[in-house]
C-alpha cells in the first residue's frame, strides 16, 4: 500500500537506490505495515513474517510473469550486475531459433574456443544477423545520391528498415509491435530525419567564404603547428604534430587542416580592425552555408528535418562544429551543388505522374538557385577535394577520379563520432554526387568505404 509506505524511511530509500533485495524490502515493508497482508491467500492461517514475505514475493512473481517491462529490467540488472556473461547473450541467439544450433561455431561458443566478440563480428560479415537486431553503436545508416547535371534524386537510403507490405492493407500488429519496440528505431528515416554535425564536409564552404571575402587567396601559404591558439579555448588539429607549412588553399583542404580553416574563420572575424569579433565571422559563415543552399530543406516530398545553420562559436563552426545539423539528404544536395558549380537543386522522390488515362508527365528537377562565385573558387575547392580523394586509402583504389571530403564529429563523450563522406565522380562531367553517412560510427572510414561499395555498385549499372 503505496500511502502507507514511508518514502523518508532508509529502508525504502535503500530499496529505490536499489541497494537493498525486494524479499529485505517486504519484510521489513511487513513488519512497519506497508503491504495489505489481506490479499494474499495461503493454505495456513497463520503465518511468521518470514513466511508471508515469501508468500507476498511469490504472488508479486505470478503476477509478473511474462510483463515484458519487468523482462527488461529484470535482465537489465542481470547485465550490470555481470550476472550474464557475453557469451550468454551470444548463445541467446541460438536459443531464440535466430540462428540454427547445426552452426559449427555454437560449440566452438559454448567450449570457449571463440571469443563472443570475434563471434558477433562474424556473424555480421556473413550476414547471417543484422546490425540492427543489436541496436549496438553503429546499427544504422543513411545515404543519398544525386545525378548533378539533371537533379535528380537517384536514392535515398536509410536503414534499418521494414517491409512496408506487412504494414499495408491487412496490418500485422505483431510485426507492427515488434518494430515500434526496436530499438534500432526502424520507423525512424535517417536519411531525412536524422541530424548531426557534418564536421570536416563543410570545410569547403569555409573555404569558399575565405576566398570570396579575400581574407586568402588560392595561394595563400599557412603554417600549422597543430594547435589554433588565437582564441580561448584553443582548438586542436587532428594532425596534433601539426602539417607544417600548408601552401595554398587546396592543400588546406586536401589536409582537412583543422588550422588553415580556422585561421581563415579568425581573419573573416578581423576585418579592417584587426580585431576579432566572433559574431562577425559567424555571420560570414552563416552567408555562406546559406549561398550553397544549407539553410533549406531539399525539397523532398516525405518528413524532413530543417537543417541548423550554426548559431554559436565561429571558430569550431569552420570546420563543421559549432551547432551545424543537416540531414543526409541536405548533405547530398550541398556536395551536388559542389559538383556542379552552383547549381542547387529542389530534390524530388516522384520521377513522374500518371493521369487518369495512365500517360505519365515526367517531373524535371528544379533549379531552386544558383551559387554564384568566380571559377577559381570552384576550382579551388575541387582540387582540393580531388587531392583527398587521392589520398584516402580507400578511394584511391578506385579506377574513375573522385573528389572527395569526410567528416567526424563527436557530438557525445559516451558514444562514438559520427562517420560522413560527400563525394562525386567523375571529378570532371561528374555523373554522381553522394553523401554517406554511419551515426556513431566510428570515424569516416567506415562511411568511405561503404560510398565506395555504392558508387562501384552504381558505375556499374549505369555503364
Amino acid at each position: 500500500n503505496e500511502a502507507k509506505a514511508d518514502k523518508e524511511n532508509s529502508v525504502y530509500k535503500k530499496w529505490t537506490e536499489g541497494t537493498i533485495c525486494t524479499k529485505d524490502f517486504i519484510l521489513n515493508g511487513l513488519r512497519r505495515g506497508w503491504f495489505d497482508t489481506e490479499k494474499v491467500h495461503t493454505d495456513k492461517q497463520y503465518l511468521t513474517g518470514a513466511e508471508m514475505a515469501d508468500a507476498l514475493y511469490k504472488a508479486m512473481a505470478v503476477g509478473l510473469d511474462g510483463d515484458l517491462e519487468f523482462e527488461k529490467k529484470l535482465f537489465y540488472y542481470l547485465l550490470l550486475d555481470n550476472s550474464i556473461s557475453e557469451k550468454d547473450v551470444c548463445l541467446l541467439l541460438y536459443e531464440q531459433d535466430i540462428l540454427s544450433k547445426r552452426d559449427k561455431d555454437y560449440k566452438k561458443l559454448v567450449n570457449g574456443n571463440l571469443d563472443p566478440y570475434r563471434f558477433i563480428k562474424k556473424k555480421i560479415s556473413q550476414s547471417e544477423i543484422a546490425p540492427a537486431q543489436l541496436a549496438l553503436d553503429p546499427c544504422s545508416a543513411s545515404a543519398a545520391i544525386v545525378e548533378p547535371d539533371s537533379g535528380k534524386l537517384l536514392a535515398c537510403v536509410t536503414y534499418p528498415g521494414y517491409d512496408n507490405n506487412r504494414l499495408a492493407n491487412k496490418m500485422d500488429s505483431g510485426y507492427y509491435f515488434k518494430l515500434y519496440n526496436d530499438l534500432s528505431l526502424p520507423f525512424y528515416n535517417r536519411a531525412t530525419q536524422q541530424l548531426t554535425a557534418p564536421g570536416s564536409a563543410l570545410k569547403p564552404v569555409t573555404i569558399a567564404a575565405g576566398l570570396n571575402e579575400g581574407v586568402i587567396q588560392a595561394g595563400t601559404s599557412i603554417f600549422c603547428d597543430g594547435v589554433f591558439d588565437k582564441v580561448t579555448p584553443f582548438l586542436r588539429c587532428w594532425n596534433h604534430s601539426g602539417h607544417g607549412k600548408l601552401p595554398d588553399a587546396a592543400a588546406g583542404l586536401a589536409a582537412s587542416c583543422n588550422d588553415y580553416l580556422c585561421e581563415i574563420s579568425y581573419r573573416l572575424g578581423s576585418g579592417n580592425s584587426g580585431t576579432f569579433v566572433d559574431k562577425r565571422a559567424l555571420s560570414c559563415l552563416q552567408k555562406y552555408a546559406g549561398l550553397f543552399g544549407l539553410n533549406q530543406k531539399s525539397g523532398i516530398e516525405i518528413a524532413e528535418s530543417p537543417p541548423h545553420v550554426t548559431d554559436k562559436y565561429s571558430i569550431p563552426s569552420a570546420i563543421g562544429q559549432g551547432t551545424h545539423n543537416y540531414t543526409t539528404v541536405q548533405l547530398a544536395r550541398y556536395v551536388n551543388t559542389l559538383a556542379t558549380d552552383g547549381k542547387i537543386f529542389s530534390l524530388s522522390l516522384i520521377k513522374g505522374i500518371s493521369d487518369k488515362s495512365g500517360k505519365i508527365k515526367e517531373k524535371k528537377p528544379v533549379i531552386k538557385s544558383q551559387a554564384k562565385l568566380n571559377d577559381y573558387i570552384w576550382n579551388t575547392i575541387r582540387n582540393g577535394m580531388k587531392q583527398f580523394a587521392r589520398q584516402n586509402t580507400y578511394l584511391k583504389e578506385m579506377k574513375i577520379n573522385i573528389a572527395g571530403k569526410t567528416g567526424t564529429a563527436q557530438e557525445s563523450k559516451t558514444r562514438p563520432e559520427h562517420s560522413l563522406f560527400i563525394g562525386y565522380t567523375p571529378v570532371k562531367n561528374p555523373k554522381i554526387s553522394i553523401a554517406v553517412r554511419i551515426a556513431n560510427g566510428y570515424g569516416s572510414s567506415n562511411a568511405v568505404m561503404a560510398a565506395k561499395d555504392i558508387l562501384d555498385y552504381s558505375l556499374r549499372s549505369v555503364q
